[in-house]
């Protein structure tokens, strides 16, 4: 089973097979050459989001890369359409702030965090 780095709520996340997994959308080339070396060198950062009916609503570039390589995968299975888009918006701030996307905004946050415990 592939795991994702980020796992915020794990209580919400379920195992699916890859083979179950229903895509919605098409793979975008320029995306898939922007994301596939980012994969390739950190693997899942952030859980496939899925609707209630296994239909993937944010990860079918990831879906791609991995359904070969793995059997099944912990994803996000939002219960209605307000809880999946919640999924989609912290699958996307997780993978926006990642540290190797962007050290320094997670080193300022830090920071800043030290400096207040420390007053």
């Amino acid at each position: 089973m592939l795991e994702p780095y980020y796992q915020i709520f794990k209580d919400q996340l379920k195992e699916i097979k890859f083979k179950d997994m229903k895509t919605l959308f098409p793979t975008i080339d320029s995306f898939v050459e922007k994301i596939n070396p980012d994969l390739e060198k950190n693997g899942l950062l952030c859980p496939i989001v899925l609707d209630k009916n296994i239909n993937i609503r944010s990860g079918t570039h990831r879906y791609e890369y991995f359904k070969d390589k793995h059997k099944s995968t912990l994803c996000y299975v939002g219960d209605n359409g307000e809880e999946t888009k919640f999924f989609q918006y912290l699958n996307v701030f997780c993978w926006e702030n990642h540290p190797v996307k962007k050290p320094e905004f997670l080193k300022a946050m830090y920071e800043k965090a030290v400096e207040n415990v420390r007053k």
